[in-house]
């Protein structure tokens, strides 16, 4: 094997041509600019869509990776008691859930983007998943040569020093010779990372979760609530095979994945659209529904715990609204008659099942 030897960034006007993905450069800030002001201006499909999107995101992501699960399986995890073991695909989901989080929280407070963040998010996302790797370590540069696909990444002699190279043109905007836009810088960033491997596993993963995090450091989004990796599922082949060209170090590979990658900027932007307005009727149709139904203070309490975790249990809703099991297991009833709900077939520790919402999560 080969090792590749991979461009330094910035890359030059030879190999990044703007005007060649202009329109999907136009189209992509505009939608992401439109669900940005959306989560902005409705604190209430804010707070459920933040959630259920960064669920999704995990979903997709690790199922690029090859797990096998279901996002009811995901959500369900959520119900089992205090030490129940789980499945090592759902726990993978849950990690990368949890990598999202600390990403989020740690751009917040620095607003830097480090290789030290990038480690730490790296053993958060592969604590105790070894897979393939006898010699792995969750959180540490690779020192072995690895390959994926048809690509041999750069020697581990050089990860080091690239990923300083990558450090160094995230964080300092002075470095862009090219003074690119940051959604255009995040697909390069990507493609780079990708080409780096820097990790013996989880560097996909890695990847895109640096995706969102840029965006935010950048202010190009103002809600960290902008996930690619469904769209980028839907179409993995393309994904690894534009991934890909950009190592053929020319300005048609790259400018085939900018492309790629703005066009899926574009159809995810309206896709979570699309997703966060129909929750938002979702919600009024079933608070009109319960209101009528049921003369109660509680009710807003009740809705809103059902939209943030769609399969739950009576004592999670009771804990969560802080109403008695009694009177909740009164509503559990009246949801279940109006077939808002629908419950599990088990006796013990039975699971309610938000349907509509579900169907809304899947799509």
């Amino acid at each position: 094997m080969i090792p590749f030897e991979a461009l330094k960034l910035p890359f030059d006007n030879t190999l990044i041509d703007v005007t060649s993905f202009f329109n999907e450069y136009g189209m992509a800030v505009k939608n992401l600019s439109r669900l940005d002001e959306k989560l902005k201006n409705d604190d209430i499909s804010a707070v459920y869509s933040l959630k259920h999107l960064v669920k999704t995101e995990s979903f997709y992501s690790t199922k690029i990776e090859g797990t096998h699960t279901t996002i009811d399986e995901v959500y369900e995890a959520e119900t089992a008691p205090p030490g129940t073991k789980k499945s090592d695909d759902i726990s993978e989901v849950l990690r990368y859930n949890q990598a999202l989080i600390e990403g989020i929280e740690y751009i917040t407070k620095e607003k830097l983007i480090t290789n030290k963040m990038i480690m730490n998010l790296h053993e958060t996302l592969l604590s105790g998943d070894v897979r393939k790797n006898s010699n792995f370590k969750a959180g540490v540069f690779r020192y072995q040569q690895n390959k994926v696909g048809d690509h041999t990444p750069p020697s581990a002699t050089i990860v080091p020093e690239l990923m300083g190279n990558l450090e160094r043109y995230i964080n300092d905007s002075d470095f862009d010779t090219l003074n690119l836009p940051a959604i255009i810088k995040i697909a390069i960033i990507h493609a780079q990372f990708e080409t780096i491997h820097p990790f013996p596993d989880g560097n996909g993963r890695v990847g895109r979760v640096l995706i969102p995090l840029y965006l935010y450091k950048e202010q190009e989004i103002e809600i960290p609530c902008f996930f690619i990796s469904q769209e980028l599922e839907r179409n993995t082949q393309k994904y690894y095979n534009y991934l890909q060209g950009t190592r053929n170090k020319n300005a048609d590979g790259f400018t085939k994945w900018i492309r790629f990658f703005l066009t899926s900027v574009v159809k995810q932007c309206e896709r979570d659209i699309l997703f966060i307005d129909q929750l938002e009727n979702l919600r009024k149709q079933i608070t009109k529904q319960l209101t009528n139904q049921i003369n109660s203070v509680n009710i807003e309490s009740v809705v809103e715990a059902i939209f943030l975790d769609p399969i739950f249990t009576c004592k999670m809703l009771s804990e969560k609204t802080g109403i008695k099991e009694s009177t909740i297991r009164k509503y559990i009833q009246k949801m279940i008659d109006l077939e808002i709900i629908f419950s599990s077939q088990q006796k013990r520790n039975k699971r309610y099942y938000f349907t509509d919402l579900l169907d809304l999560i899947r799509s």
